[in-house]
Parts: C-alpha cells; structure tokens; sequence
C-alpha cells in the first residue's frame, strides 16, 4: 500500500482537498500562511493549536521514515472553493493497520463550522480512503463534549463501538458514502 499524493487532489461541490508534501508541513510550523501563499489561497487568519503542532511534527516524523505514504501520514488543506480559501485541516493518522483500519481527525475553524463543510470534507476522504484500500475500517475518537464532531460521525454512520469518561470511539465499515 504505496501512494504518493503529488499529483492528488480531491473535489467536491464546494470544497477541495490538498494533501500538504513535507516542506508545506514544515512551513505550517513555521507560518500557516506560507503555505497558503505557496499554494495561491487567499490568507487566512488559521493559526495551529498546540495539539495539531504535535501531530505534524509526528507526521513529518513518520513521512520522512516512509515517504511513499503520505496521503496516509500528512493533513489535507480543506479549501472552500468559492473563496479559494483555507477552512481546515483533515487527515489520517497513518497508513492502514495490519486490520485494514485507519484513523481519521480532522479540525475546522469556528466561523465555517456549522455549515455542512466537515461532513462533505469528511466523506470525501473516506471515499478515497476506501478505493484505495476494499474493506478498509475508519475509526475516529471523539470527546464527549465535542458534540460537533460526533454530530459529523454520525450524519457519516460512524457508529460508536467504545467509550470511557472522557471518549467515545467510532467505527465505519461499509460501501461507500453519498
């Protein structure tokens, strides 16, 4: 399971996906807007949390062990198509396991949420996902107060199939999403 994204981008009605290489990861770290720049996108005001700081670092880690995988192993900008802008981030958090599953986050900012962007972003890459891999389990997790997100799982029937306290865990397994 080797797959390159150089040459990958992803469409919906409004939206489009770019998986960012290795130097754009280490120029979100450095300044998001670089990459918007480097990518022709009008500028955003997105600004990286502390814990997607930590996951890209993980993710260049990981892509610089095994490159060929990086649609796998980096964030996709998730581009509002009308406004050739930035309005979040969505990836997997690697390569498939050795169960066909595969974890996907993702983040969007506050003032595009609540329109429908996420789910869209959300069921394209898992379309992708699952031509790239038959079979293949998506996971995610989710806070149970982050009510947003689960809002999106289940709109895409992720089902929950374990929780704790503080997390629930979901699970999709089937054809294809509309």
């Amino acid at each position: 399971m080797r797959f390159s994204s150089r040459k990958i981008v992803l469409q919906t009605k409004r939206l489009q996906l770019i998986p960012l290489s290795f130097e754009h990861l280490q120029h979100c770290l450095q300044n998001f807007q670089l990459v918007e720049t480097a990518l022709n996108l009008e500028l955003s005001d997105f600004q990286l949390g502390e814990p997607v700081r930590k996951a890209i670092e993980m993710k260049l880690q990981k892509m610089a062990i095994d490159p060929s995988n990086l649609a796998w192993y980096t964030y996709w900008l998730i581009v509002l198509r009308s406004e050739n802008r930035n309005i979040g981030l969505i990836g997997f958090k690697g390569a498939p396991n050795a169960k066909h599953e595969v974890e996907i986050g993702y983040g969007l900012q506050v003032s595009y949420q609540g329109n429908g962007y996420m789910t869209e972003a959300a069921a394209c890459l898992v379309n992708w996902a699952l031509d790239q891999v038959p079979g293949l389990t998506v996971v995610a997790e989710t806070n149970k107060s982050n009510l947003a997100s689960q809002s999106v799982l289940k709109r895409l029937e992720f089902k929950p199939y374990d929780e704790s306290e503080l997390t629930i865990w979901w699970r999709f397994q089937a054809q294809k999403l509309t």
